[in-house]
């Protein structure tokens, strides 16, 4: 789930962020997290 949102904005603001968290059941702060760690990791490819 996580990654189509990222092929669709790897980037997404705090409301988006807050949806995504209570779609997966993890809290924003780990939805912030994954994003950013899937950024650093792109970069690093």
């Amino acid at each position: 789930l996580l990654r189509e949102w990222y092929l669709q904005d790897p980037y997404p603001n705090p409301s988006k962020k807050r949806e995504l968290a209570q779609a997966t059941g993890l809290t924003p702060t780990q939805v912030g997290n994954w994003f950013k760690n899937r950024r650093q990791r792109d970069r690093a490819a």
